[in-house]
């Protein structure tokens, strides 16, 4: 190739990431023998602009003669970025690089179009073409050989994200790429794979059921059913982008470009994201399943009720419970509907399909103590302290800085709910802990009723944007009754529900029953407790401290023993962390006042150094102490250092100082 090698051989340290992929290059479009490079040579030549090949790029650029410009770019050396070639043919691939060269044609403002680009966590490079009205894109994708998928899903991501049109002729993993100069080329070798979207068709159309049919069938052969399925989309937050023949590209709830699912012209729906829950990642929807999941969460036989109207029959042919697959003894294995067995492939372990690791939001005393989707119950007596620690939550997560021994591995924004303190009670406890009112959103509740609370709390979620956690100060102003099994199931299966579906941390506080140490009120308690990732309590001291542990946790626990310790300081009029377990907190205290008592018998007597008796005489006259008690005190102070024994002299010396003469 004519370029200038100069910067492969001065490279004295190899290339890391993606740099360090080979692919083949060709001398010309018309040549078929192929060399190996690796992607950091290719970008270094196209900055550099160096050789024979960057003086053709001038003169392309300078002409308007476009039959002179294909000429010349017939001459340019070419890359084929996608992998390594015997020749130049896709059946002569050696090894696949991973990359994706897309190919954008007629861009307005090239460099303008890669600047938008940069922060593209799957781009490795981008140039502007030979003729400088065209963008040349690659991206990162997984080297597992289905290009063809690849590259439908770059294509779809690219429009939706840029609104840019590739070359179809991208599709063919020999593609050739001519070189071109570019000074400003973006360069990412630490780019990660686009997840590549597995290739569904479209379920042909169906026959319209007739008479004693399933409603769910009927539900989906209805003339509309790709507009109830959008309706549905839309109306948990997901955005319609575009259409393209047979499919239509969304974007999930809390994102602004991308396509993160397909919605196909029968009304099913195939997500690829693995941030819209209740939906799951890479998975495959029925218009009748996505209608109970969104809608019924998951329940099939409330959505058939709820369709029953529409869609079902006078009498039906078929009972709830052979629909159901539940069946009695006489009936055979092969009666089983195939379509409950479809549906519970979603739920089935998949080793190859894992959900994704999840990093922690909230730790205590660096133990991860709660993720994002999940909840975490604060518990406490009355006037322990609850509604400052999730202020100390409150200011830890939207900070980054350690507050009461919490740390987030996540910094964001939050919501305060507050349903129990008077207003200024909240907004003075919010004051006192700093929160910033950018980073902390505290809405007062108190009063609602249950019903206005719980709409209440969803608007929030909708409204605000960009929260990592829910703090509710408390969960049992959301029900009726916390002695009402029904009514605590249900509330805490739409807390659980409420956390995946905004991907936010829901933190609570309930009181302890009183005279108990441990449980917490009625069964909104004992639910909180099976279903919380962590029951966090805090428990009070006799001298006014409080110690935080975690009471249950589904992942690493903190005793008791090596709980977080706090106590209310008067100086900045707050909780403050405190150091030490209970018995060393007073141990210390012990320590401090023997060495004021110890500090007084010096300056009394003058001395560093007594004999026993001497010793013995002060510390009864400094206490008001009989004998014993003052011999006993000799000894703690030894055992506490603050005197040591000279046995040669006979002598107790104070560890203050040195003292040659006993007086």
């Amino acid at each position: 190739m004519s370029v200038d090698m100069s910067e492969k051989r001065k490279r004295k340290t190899p290339p890391k990431g993606l740099g360090a992929c080979r692919v083949s290059t060709v001398k010309s479009a018309r040549q078929t023998e192929t060399s190996e490079y690796c992607l950091e040579d290719i970008r270094g030549w196209i900055v550099e602009g160096k050789g024979d090949f960057a003086k053709k790029i001038k003169m392309i650029r300078a002409t308007s003669d476009e039959e002179k410009q294909v000429e010349l770019k017939l001459t340019l050396p070419g890359v084929m970025f996608s992998g390594t070639f015997h020749r130049r043919s896709s059946k002569e691939l050696i090894q696949h690089s991973g990359l994706i060269c897309m190919d954008f044609d007629d861009v307005e403002h090239p460099a303008e179009t890669i600047d938008n680009m940069r922060f593209d966590p799957h781009l490795a490079l981008a140039f502007v073409s030979p003729r400088a009205n065209g963008v040349k894109a690659v991206f990162c994708i997984p080297d597992d050989g289905n290009h063809g998928n690849a590259f439908e899903t770059v294509r779809d991501y690219c429009a939706s994200m840029y609104e840019l049109q590739a070359d179809e002729a991208c599709k063919d993993v020999s593609r050739l790429c001519f070189l071109s100069v570019d000074p400003e080329a973006h360069y990412a070798p630490d780019a990660l794979p686009l997840r590549v979207a597995p290739k569904v068709e479209a379920p042909k159309p169906k026959k319209k059921p007739t008479e004693g049919d399933r409603i769910g069938d009927r539900y989906q052969a209805s003339s509309d059913i790709c507009n109830r399925s959008a309706d549905l989309l839309t109306g948990v937050g997901w955005k319609i982008v575009r259409s393209g023949g047979d499919r239509t590209f969304c974007t999930r709830p809390g994102k602004e470009r991308g396509v993160s699912g397909t919605l196909w012209s029968d009304g099913g729906f195939y997500c690829f994201s693995d941030q819209a829950p209740p939906l799951k990642p890479s998975q495959s929807y029925s218009a009748f399943a996505l209608l109970t999941t969104l809608s019924y969460g998951g329940d099939y036989k409330a959505a058939t009720k709820a369709l029953a109207d529409e869609f079902g029959d006078k009498e039906t042919s078929k009972s709830g419970a052979e629909y159901y697959g539940k069946r009695g003894k006489e009936e055979s294995e092969d009666e089983l509907p195939s379509s409950l067995f479809d549906k519970l492939q979603s739920l089935k372990f998949d080793p190859d399909n894992l959900a994704p690791t999840k990093e922690p939001l909230l730790l205590l005393n660096d133990v991860p103590v709660l993720y994002a989707g999940n909840l975490l119950t604060l518990v406490g007596h009355d006037k322990s302290g609850k509604s400052h620690v999730e202020a100390a939550i409150a200011k830890a997560t939207t900070e980054g800085t350690r507050h009461l021994g919490f740390t987030c591995a996540d910094v964001g924004r939050i919501a305060y709910i507050d349903c129990e303190q008077d207003r200024t009670d909240f907004e003075s406890l919010l004051l006192r802990a700093g929160c910033d009112a950018e980073k902390v959103a505290g809405y007062h509740l108190t009063g609602l009723s249950v019903s206005d609370a719980k709409s209440a709390l969803v608007a929030i979620l909708e409204g605000e944007q960009n929260l990592r956690a829910v703090l509710i100060d408390g969960f049992a102003d959301l029900l009726g009754s916390v002695n009402d099994e029904e009514q605590a199931i249900g509330l805490v299966r739409y807390l659980m529900a409420t956390a995946l579906r905004y991907e936010v941390a829901i933190i609570g506080v309930l009181h302890l029953n009183p005279g108990s140490d441990e449980k917490s009120r009625g069964h909104l308690g004992s639910q909180l407790g099976r279903k919380s990732q962590t029951v966090l309590q805090i428990k009070q001291s006799d001298d006014g401290s409080r110690v935080l542990f975690t009471q249950r946790a589904r992942k690493r626990s903190i005793p008791e023993a090596h709980g977080v310790r706090f106590a209310w300081c008067e100086e900045s009029q707050g909780f403050v962390e405190i150091e030490g377990t209970p018995g060393e907190i007073k141990q210390a205290q012990k320590l401090e006042e023997w060495t004021r008592l110890l500090r007084e018998i010096e300056a009394e007597n003058k001395m560093l150094a007594w004999k026993n008796k001497v010793l013995v005489c002060a510390i009864m006259e400094a206490e008001g102490v009989k004998k014993r008690t003052a011999q006993t005190r000799i000894k703690q102070w030894l055992d506490a250092k603050l005197l040591k024994y000279d046995a040669n002299r006979g002598v107790y010396t104070s560890t203050r100082g040195n003292a040659n003469e006993v007086e």
